[in-house]
């Protein structure tokens, strides 16, 4: 239920930040990544789920999740400052001169 519009909205952003030309690439790209890491996420879940029990490990990845997601907002932010103020350190021509 949570995941609903997931997959609709993943294929919309890759497609509005990534140029026509490499769009089958990226995608294909992504495609091999999740087919990779469904059986290492199977083989690592199993045995936490069995050792720590089903609650703690869903609790554990929710709290990765949140991290991670926190950790790339704050790339973001930085980046988009880093952006601005180098945007607003370029020196303006005097178009009068």
């Amino acid at each position: 239920m949570i995941y609903g519009p997931y997959s609709a909205l993943a294929f919309k952003l890759f497609q509005d930040h990534t140029p026509a030309t490499l769009l089958t690439t990226v995608l294909a790209l992504r495609a091999s990544v999740l087919l990779t890491a469904s059986p290492i996420g199977a083989a690592l879940g199993g045995p936490l789920t069995t050792a720590l029990g089903a609650r703690q490990v869903l609790t554990g990845t929710g709290i990765a999740m949140i991290f991670v997601a926190a950790c790339v907002a704050a790339l973001r932010i930085r980046s988009t400052k880093r952006h601005q103020i180098r945007t607003h350190a370029l020196p303006v021509s005097d178009p009068r001169s």
